[in-house]
């Protein structure tokens, strides 16, 4: 019996009930998911005699397979619906792109001593969860206020049960230190219910709390912690001063609007709490070609929803979405009240919405731009790719520096680029350890060394070989790194030396240099890389050559040994964080009076 058979039989079987729908291709990856309030009248009008879009034709013309859920209601069905299609994520269902690593907020209300933390998906817990986050810079504001202001515990659970003594962030002021239980559980959870409305935007609430706390510590007579809660306060008011004030009614509300340019589309969502704007998000939408503006808002709301922060009770929406009564219902189980989906038409509402479209809309252009972009960076590497005669599009560039300045602590970078863009999570410095005196060839094939060895499997930076290696250097360099890389058993990766002045590309077993056109765009990426791998070595060369200075400062103060030292640098980060701590805070890290601490900073 073939396919096609098989899959008209099915059809014939499918049941007059709610459920979900799965429609897969030959192969038995699965082309879309849908709901239904009614399977076998939902599924058969895919098959009609005629199908109204060109999207829905191409569709069937590709189906060889069919599976269903049944469910109690169709309310069971969307909710279903969404948690399948996040998990297989399905070529013809609306998508939003990237949704799946933006950043959320945990706080765990469950524990009796909660923490914040950073998680990429919602978890089906007791937790609060506040994201997703697509502004990055609105996220690390946030969390450098926590950190700042409240001191909560940040350790792991197994830790904290186990601790027999506080911990380095006590000692620093950064921890309360409950798992010795030097607070009790009702001053740590007021700590926690501020956190909380720092995260849900009601700034004004917070600083009134904050303001009486400031004044009874001043009334204790402890400065200290009057000073820091004062500090708080202006990172909180600068916070607060970059949300915008809509509505004069404090109501909580999402905004949403839709804009739509041929076969992109782009949602835009508002967050208004007590009135004011405390953030945004941004998503551009995948496969909406031949979709009307409801199906399109309706597939936006149930996608960002699934996994989105506290919803309000209520949602404004530029285009009514289809099925409203069901989404209110489903959004409502969400949320565990009620939430209403509204159109308006008219008013104060109609004006918020309008912006929030014209936000969206904007949207469009800024896709425009990356697509630009975007078709630029592929154009490159085809250029680089001809020039260089390679085999394939060297889609991951690696980049090598040296860094010899004067001399001393000679270092080097690895930059890679994949696609044309920095992959920065896979930047690599070196200390050069075999190498004595200025000798840039010697350095190189050390690092190349590293870089391709046996053990490279330790570093996930490793893992991935890349398919262009550029030596920032002439032929010596370029015949240094190729000497090591034949040893390493590496040789059939292509590998250029750039010339630093006038920039041409030199390759093994080739007299003439490689010229590329002064206005390719092959010639800007190499330069853009060039300069990239030499920032990152000559950052690093200045960082070891301050910590060089400023070492031999505290090995030249009284009572201070290695661990002491040790201990400094691991306790504020860097040499700047020793100088800029307070006599208070390294007495406590090295356990002596503050009188003994001063007379260390007057050393610094």
């Amino acid at each position: 019996m073939d396919s096609q058979t098989q899959l008209e039989q099915k059809i014939e079987r499918l049941p007059a009930e709610p459920g979900v729908y799965l429609m897969k291709d030959e192969s038995g990856e699965i082309l879309y998911v849908g709901k239904a309030k009614n399977l076998r009248s939902r599924v058969r009008s895919y098959f009609r005699a005629t199908v109204d879009r060109p999207k829905t034709a191409l569709l069937v013309s590709r189906i060889r397979d069919l599976e269903w859920i049944v469910t109690d209601s169709e309310t069971e069905a969307l909710v279903l619906e969404c948690n399948l299609i996040k998990e297989h994520r399905p070529r013809y269902n609306v998508m939003m792109i990237d949704d799946k690593h933006y950043p959320y907020v945990k706080v765990t209300t469950g524990e009796t001593y909660p923490r914040v933390q950073i998680v990429r998906r919602r978890g089906a817990d007791d937790a609060r969860y506040f994201g997703p986050y697509t502004d990055v810079t609105t996220l690390n504001e946030v969390l450098a206020i926590i950190g700042d202001l409240f001191s909560l515990r940040t350790c792991a659970n197994g830790k904290f049960r186990s601790r027999s003594r506080p911990c380095l962030n006590h000692q620093i002021k950064k921890c309360d230190a409950p798992c010795m239980g030097l607070v009790s559980p009702e001053d740590y959870r007021r700590q926690v219910d501020e956190v909380l409305l720092l995260l849900e935007g009601k700034t004004d609430r917070l600083l009134r709390r904050l303001k009486e706390e400031m004044d009874q510590a001043s009334t204790n007579l402890a400065f200290e912690r009057a000073a820091r809660i004062r500090d708080g306060m202006a990172s909180v008011r600068r916070l607060g001063s970059g949300q915008k004030m809509v509505s004069q009614g404090y109501h909580d509300r999402d905004i949403l609007a839709l804009a739509t340019d041929g076969p992109r589309a782009c949602g835009q969502i508002f967050f208004v709490r007590s009135g004011k704007v405390i953030g945004r998000s941004q998503m551009p939408l995948h496969h909406t070609e031949g979709l009307a503006d409801g199906e399109i808002m309706g597939a936006f709301i149930k996608l960002y929803y699934s996994t989105a922060r506290d919803l309000p009770g209520e949602l404004l929406v530029s285009v009514p979405p289809e099925e409203v009564e069901l989404l209110e219902d489903y959004l409502s189980s969400l949320r565990g009240k009620k939430v209403r989906i509204h159109h308006p038409r008219k008013g104060e509402n109609r004006r918020l919405v309008e912006m929030v479209a014209e936000n969206a809309r904007l949207g469009i252009l800024e896709m425009d731009v990356r697509d630009l972009k975007s078709r630029r960076r592929d154009g490159a590497l085809k250029e680089l790719q001809v020039a260089l005669s390679l085999d394939h599009l060297p889609r991951r560039i690696e980049c090598f520096d040296i860094s010899n300045i004067g001399g001393s602590q000679m270092v080097a970078s690895m930059v890679v680029f994949q696609d044309g863009e920095p992959l920065k999570s896979r930047y690599r410095r070196f200390k050069i350890r075999t190498v004595e005196g200025p000798n840039d060839f010697a350095a190189m094939e050390e690092v190349l060394g590293r870089r391709f060895s046996g053990k490279r499997d330790k570093d996930p930076a490793f893992l991935e070989m890349p398919d262009l290696v550029i030596i920032d250097g002439g032929k010596g360099q370029l015949s240094s790194a190729r000497q090591v890389m034949h040893r390493a058993g590496v040789a059939d990766i292509p590998t250029a030396g750039l010339a630093k002045k006038e920039e041409l590309l030199f390759l093994e077993g080739r007299r003439d240099p490689v010229v590329l056109a002064p206005d390719a765009e092959a010639r800007y990426l190499v330069q853009r890389i060039r300069d990239e791998a030499h920032r990152f070595a000559i950052t690093f060369h200045r960082k070891l050559r301050g910590q060089e200075a400023f070492t031999s400062v505290l090995d030249s103060i009284p009572g201070i040994g290695p661990k002491r030292k040790k201990a400094l640098l691991q306790a504020f980060g860097s040499p700047a964080g020793v100088r800029q701590a307070s006599a208070g805070d390294i007495a406590a890290v090295l356990r002596i009076s503050e009188e003994h601490a001063e007379r260390i900073k007057e050393y610094l």
